[in-house]
């Protein structure tokens, strides 16, 4: 017997674990005041499948196959209104049946009383899911960013674990019918799936244990097979709950193992893990009948997984950090073996470059020297001869290869073995020439400082050669005085130009001495670049312009 009046709050609670039967309760409840009053009856449990309230010879249906908008009293709780007249007794019936776990509490509620419970548990479950969906987001930021599995495994675990907590506290009731609501209980199943994910990544059991991945895939074949059969049976929900029970210890396990392989964050997965566990273990107990239902036992799987996914936040967060250092570390330790890399390979090349030009000098040096052997054996050979035109023949042969030794002989004296000064090659090779000719002939050059390559400086020192011959040859006469050859070059991005002026009887290309040697060697080397051209003119003397393109 329920006494009641216009302050009274009177619950009771029971627990009998996971049964598929009927159980009927009877409450007796009389108003002891002088006035009419009005209770709410609530029973405390969103698991019910059918909660029947029999008194005043009518039925109030509530439960999941009762729509929330269909119960007398708009709650997710079952909730009836009863009023009582003046010291009026009344017998309450209440017909319970589940095939989730049997238990709940029946409480009278005064309408004061009433809407502060409702608002308080609205408040409660509010503060959750704000603090749930706040990481959430948070970390699928993050995810998306990072592109980390461990960051999905997580989000997917966290909205497991929401989606799981809207089931049981039977808010999700608001939004799915009892047809499919039963579907809302594989995000239980999922939770477990993502946790031991996110577990066996974070824990790096796969560096431990490599043959370990085959036990994580098939506890997720097992889930899965799970998550099918909730569509069929739920009444085998309770074994379920005793596997993931067991699932839930290996996981810890794997915390220990990570702990004594000084795996880092190994600790505070392992606090986290203990933390939910301690409250997952307190409410299976309430849901086999073994520990009674009340406020604390009912709510404390919200505490023990809000604790646990802000450890694993700060654990993910810290792992992040981790791995950027790791990375920074290994990103230092990239660049110190490239430099080092380098360093000796440079030094390879280096000393090859030094071996090379090391080589090319001494080739350079023994071509000097064949040349200047062959230019000794003409020149011998022009002394032995009586024969004015093959004295002259031979002089000439020995100019083309005094221009050629040149050149070697500059490379060979010189740093670079690819590159010659023109000026200074030039100069030299023009005041050799001029060491040969008749004193009343003035030789100058105006030539300016630039680099040219070997086939460069031999086909420009050949050409000068030639014309400078010709004009000895041919340009004055015995009488002339005042007899100038002038060699003046210049280069810009693109060309060179060479000009050779004398101030003798003048030609211009057109007679029958273009016929000579002198002329077809000058011709054959700048017929081999089609852009290079030559030509001769009168002006004064003659004048030979050359424009070489580089």
């Amino acid at each position: 017997m329920k006494n009641l009046n216009t302050n009274t709050v009177i619950s009771n609670d029971f627990s009998y674990g996971y049964t598929n039967e009927k159980y009927s309760f009877e409450i007796e409840a009389q108003n002891t005041t002088n006035e009419p009053i009005e209770y709410y009856l609530q029973f405390a449990a969103t698991s019910m499948e059918r909660v029947d309230f029999s008194f005043d010879n009518r039925i109030f249906k509530s439960g999941l196959e009762v729509d929330v908008k269909d119960r007398q009293i708009k709650n997710i709780f079952p909730t009836v209104r009863v009023k009582f007249a003046p010291h009026e007794k009344k017998s309450i019936k209440i017909d319970l049946q589940t095939r989730l776990p049997m238990h709940g509490k029946f409480t009278f509620f005064d309408t004061e009383s009433y809407y502060a419970q409702g608002s308080k548990m609205q408040s409660m479950y509010m503060v959750y899911y704000g603090a749930v969906g706040v990481m959430f987001l948070y970390n699928l930021f993050l995810f998306l960013s990072l592109r980390d599995k461990n960051y999905f495994y997580y989000v997917m675990y966290v909205f497991s674990m929401f989606m799981t907590v809207l089931t049981f506290s039977g808010d999700i009731s608001l939004i799915l019918p009892y047809a499919v609501y039963y579907l809302s209980y594989i995000f239980f199943i999922s939770f477990f799936a993502f946790l031991s994910l996110f577990a066996y990544n974070i824990l790096r059991i796969k560096e431990i244990y490599p043959k370990s991945k085959i036990l994580i895939y098939l506890n997720n074949v097992i889930l899965l097979l799970f998550a099918i059969n909730v569509l069929t049976d739920m009444s085998a929900f309770k074994y379920y709950n005793n596997y993931l029970l067991f699932e839930s210890l290996g996981l810890l396990v794997l915390g220990g193992i990570a702990i004594y392989k000084n795996v880092q964050g190994a600790k505070l997965y392992f606090a986290a893990f203990s933390i939910f566990i301690l409250s997952y273990v307190i409410t299976g107990a309430v849901a086999a009948g073994l520990l009674p239902y009340t406020f604390f036992t009912k709510h404390i799987f919200l505490l023990g997984s809000i604790i646990e996914i802000t450890l694993f936040s700060i654990l993910l967060a810290s792992k992040i950090n981790s791995l950027q250092e790791e990375n920074l570390a290994l990103q230092v330790d990239e660049s110190n073996r490239l430099s080092r890399m380098v360093n000796e390979k440079t030094k390879t090349l280096s000393d090859m470059v030094k071996e090379r030009e090391v080589l090319l000098k001494e080739i350079h040096h023994r071509v000097k020297n064949n040349l200047q052997v062959i230019h000794g054996l003409l020149g011998i050979q022009s002394m032995k001869s009586n024969n004015t035109q093959a004295q002259g023949m031979l002089q000439n042969i020995m100019g083309r290869i005094r221009s050629i030794a040149f050149v070697h002989e500059h490379l060979y004296s010189k740093d670079s073995v690819e590159n010659i000064d023109a000026k200074e090659y030039l100069e030299q090779l023009i005041q050799s020439i001029g060491e040969g000719v008749l004193d009343d002939i003035d030789l100058q050059s105006q030539i300016e400082s630039f680099t040219i390559d070997l086939d460069a400086a031999s086909n420009i020192g050949i050409i000068i050669s030639e014309v400078i011959f010709n004009s000895l040859k041919h340009a004055f006469k015995d009488e002339q005085k005042d007899k100038t050859i002038l060699v003046s070059m210049s280069k810009d991005e693109k060309k060179i130009v060479l000009v050779v002026k004398d101030n003798g009887i003048g030609f211009d290309g057109e007679t029958k001495e273009t016929d000579s040697l002198g002329i077809k060697i000058i011709h054959s080397i700048i017929s081999k670049d089609k852009k290079s051209h030559y030509m001769y003119e009168k002006d004064k003397g003659t004048k030979f312009t050359l424009e070489y393109v580089l």
